[in-house]
């Protein structure tokens, strides 16, 4: 099934990049060290679901995963297996940025901001966010060309009293040369008893965090990328589950595997409007189709 092969895949560009990495025998010299390497597109960290967020759901099912009984009844059930699709992709894209959502809008600031060359070969673009709640984070964002690629890291530091942070590592990374592959690497504060602890017995080390999600990501053109996201938190009931979306000119799709229970899923959308959802917990999990309006239709 199309599922299995895309985990395969995943695994498969999972351990290419642990095996290949980023060359760090020789970092740049010459003219290319004397300007700052461009700012990585925030598409290599983003799913495009526009296609699903017009669709007529309550906040309540995205956040259960599941369709509301009063929507699935107005729908006349002529709009059911869409709609159950556009539940599962938006509940799969809160899941996936539950610790992403906040690094990826601070990082999408950055173009804001003038980076300054350093001593170690790096370039530093330094900043102030300030988030929904007023709470300002000041932000440390660096880019260092390696022989085969540009390393990036993101630290934050905030007086925040519900988590002080202290040049924490908020995500890291390598873009391989060409801008065409690489990954991102996030992470989760310590809990907060464990960095007021710290903070308490004047510890001058950097905010400690553990790692909770991995992307792996290709843009192979303008019209066709694929991220590949891994939770790999420790201990987190949903550690080694997998979500890829793959986008192309006129098709794009997402993959999910739940390592809790061994589930695996798929939905599929065309440019067009139609698409097509084969889930487990939904019709005995056999693939159901919409058309171009959205109508539920046989599959061909």
């Amino acid at each position: 099934m199309r599922n299995h092969k895309t985990r395969f895949c995943l695994v498969a560009l999972v351990t290419i990049f642990s095996l290949l990495g980023c060359s760090k025998d020789n970092q740049v010299a010459g003219p290319e060290a004397a300007k700052p390497p461009d700012l990585p597109s925030v598409n290599t960290m983003t799913m495009n679901l526009e296609f699903f967020e017009s669709a007529q759901i309550d906040p309540q099912s995205v956040k259960l995963g599941r369709l509301n009984e009063s929507i699935a009844a107005k729908s006349a059930s002529s709009k059911l297996n869409y709609l159950n699709a556009a539940v599962r992709v938006l509940f799969l894209n809160i899941v996936a940025y539950s610790a992403l959502a906040e690094p990826v809008a601070v990082f999408v600031t950055a173009v804001r901001s003038v980076p300054q060359y350093q001593q170690d070969g790096s370039w530093l673009w330094t900043y102030i966010y300030v988030d929904n709640h007023d709470s300002e984070y000041s932000i440390f964002l660096r880019g260092k060309r390696m022989n085969t690629c540009i390393e990036w890291s993101m630290e934050v530091s905030s007086t925040n009293p519900d988590m002080i942070l202290d040049h924490f590592l908020w995500f890291d990374g390598e873009v391989q040369n060409g801008g065409r592959s690489g990954s991102w690497q996030f992470y989760e504060p310590e809990t907060s008893a464990i960095n007021y602890a710290r903070i308490l017995a004047g510890n001058d080390e950097s905010t400690p965090g553990v790692q909770c999600v991995r992307i792996d990501w290709q843009n192979n053109s303008a019209t066709e990328r694929r991220l590949a996201f891994t939770i790999n938190k420790p201990g987190d009931p949903s550690e080694g589950s997998e979500l890829v979306f793959e986008e192309a000119l006129d098709i794009a799709s997402i993959d999910y595997y739940d390592a809790a229970n061994g589930n695996s899923g798929t939905i599929v959308w065309y440019k067009d409007g139609s698409g097509s959802i084969e889930w487990p917990d939904y019709k005995d999990g056999i693939k159901n189709c919409w058309d171009i309006r959205q109508y539920d239709v046989d599959c061909q």
